[in-house]
C-alpha cells in the first residue's frame, strides 16, 4: 500500500519517529489483512492505532505529509476496494487529534480530508455506522455536517458489489425454494388423504350393498 510510508521520519525524535513508524506499518498490515475485514479486534486495534497517529502528529501541530500518510488515497482507494467500513474510521481517528492542535477545520489540509469525507457520507448505501463516524468527528472538530462542502474526487468511481448482497439472494431463493416444495408436499399429501378417503368411502358402499344382496 504505497499511501502509507515506513521510512524513519527525519523531523522528530527517534522514540517518536520509531513510535509513527510502527504505527504505520501495523496500521498497514491490518488495512492489507483480510481477517480485519471480519474480525472486529481487528477493527478496534487499527482505530487506537489512528488515535495514536493523530496523537504523535496532529495534536502536536505537525501536519501529516503526502509522502508519510495520504488520507485522501486511502480513503479513495477503501471506497473502490469496499474497504470503507475500516479505513474510515481509521482516519476519523487520525483527524479526531486536531481537535488537540492549533489547526482548525478552515485549515486547507484538515478541509480537504472534511471534504472528501463529506462526500463520502452522501454516497448512497453508506452504512449507518459510517456516516455516525464522520458526524462524530465534525462535532469534536464543532463543524457542521451541513456546511461542508463535498469534493468531486469520487465521481466516475464505481464501488464494488457487496457480496452480502448475493448472499442474501441466495438465502432468498432457497427459502422460496423449501416453502414452495413445501406447499406442492402439502397439496400432495392432501389430494393423497382426499383420495384415501374416497376409496374407504366406495369400500364402505361396496360392503353395504354386498350385505344387502346377501339378504
Amino acid at each position: 500500500m504505497r499511501f502509507i510510508s515506513q521510512k524513519p521520519f527525519q523531523w522528530c525524535g527517534p522514540l517518536q519517529s520509531f513510535l509513527l513508524s510502527t504505527a504505520l506499518r501495523e496500521s498497514k498490515k491490518l488495512i492489507q489483512s483480510q481477517t480485519t475485514l471480519t474480525n472486529p479486534s481487528d477493527k478496534n486495534t487499527l482505530k487506537n492505532i489512528g488515535t495514536v497517529i493523530g496523537r504523535l502528529t496532529l495534536a502536536r501541530n505537525r501536519p501529516l505529509l503526502r509522502k508519510e500518510v495520504c488520507l485522501k488515497q486511502l480513503l479513495i482507494s477503501a471506497y473502490c476496494t469496499g474497504k470503507l467500513f475500516i479505513v474510515l474510521p481509521f482516519v476519523a481517528k487520525i483527524l479526531d487529534a486536531v481537535r488537540y492542535s492549533k489547526f482548525t477545520y478552515n485549515n486547507a489540509w484538515v478541509m480537504a480530508q472534511l471534504r472528501l469525507l463529506k462526500e463520502i457520507y452522501e454516497t448512497d448505501n453508506l452504512k449507518l455506522n459510517l456516516k455516525f463516524e464522520v458526524e462524530v468527528l465534525c462535532a469534536a472538530l464543532r463543524v457542521c455536517v451541513g456546511s461542508i462542502v463535498p469534493s468531486t474526487l469520487l465521481k466516475g468511481l464505481l464501488q464494488p458489489t457487496s457480496n452480502n448482497q448475493g448472499f442474501f439472494f441466495f438465502i432468498i431463493i432457497i427459502i422460496i425454494f423449501i416453502l414452495s416444495m413445501n406447499i406442492f408436499y402439502g397439496i400432495r399429501d392432501g389430494i393423497i388423504a382426499i383420495v384415501l378417503k374416497k376409496k374407504k368411502l366406495e369400500f364402505l358402499i361396496f360392503f353395504f350393498f354386498f350385505f344387502l344382496k346377501k339378504k
